[in-house]
């Protein structure tokens, strides 16, 4: 059996550097302009822009491992081919224990529903940590934001 509290600590704990990295990064903005039928458009690129998508993607990622450290996914791909095999053949589905509303979670390609929670974490604390007026504030928002992520990721699990 995996655990997935080993899976979730990592997560958590990468998290948190890049967030901590976060108040020592000095990186120059940059604009890209453009037309958009007609209308100007400018993007502003940041450090917070960039360290804001590296850190979802690695909470995204992260979560993903988490869900599949969970017995039902492990074993979910195997037992649908094993459902469809049997189906295909015209026998009857023996030992189908799984409800309807369940079967949807155990899907392989419908684990990416669980990534929504961290990755607003991130984002919110990605934007509200630099508006931090002192450092006590900022470690204060760091641990919250590293105790809701683990707490998110013991209820996805």
């Amino acid at each position: 059996m995996i655990d997935y509290r080993d899976r979730a600590s990592v997560m958590v704990w990468v998290v948190l550097l890049g967030l901590a990295v976060q108040r020592f990064l000095a990186l120059p903005a940059r604009a890209i302009e453009t037309e958009v039928f007609g209308s100007p458009v400018t993007l502003t690129i940041t450090a917070n822009t960039i360290l804001g998508a590296v850190l979802a993607a690695l909470a995204a990622s992260g979560t993903e491992a988490v869900v599949r450290a969970h017995p039902r996914a492990l074993y979910a791909p195997a037992r649908e081919r094993g459902l469809a095999r049997a189906a295909a053949l015209g026998l009857p589905r023996l030992g189908d224990s799984v409800g309807a509303a369940e079967r949807p979670a155990l899907l392989p390609g419908r684990r990416w529903v669980f990534w929504g929670l961290p990755v607003a974490l991130i984002v919110v604390s990605v934007l509200l940590m630099p508006l931090a007026p002192t450092p006590v504030y900022w470690v204060l928002g760091l641990l919250v934001t590293g105790a809701a992520l683990g707490l998110s990721m013991a209820g996805i699990y």
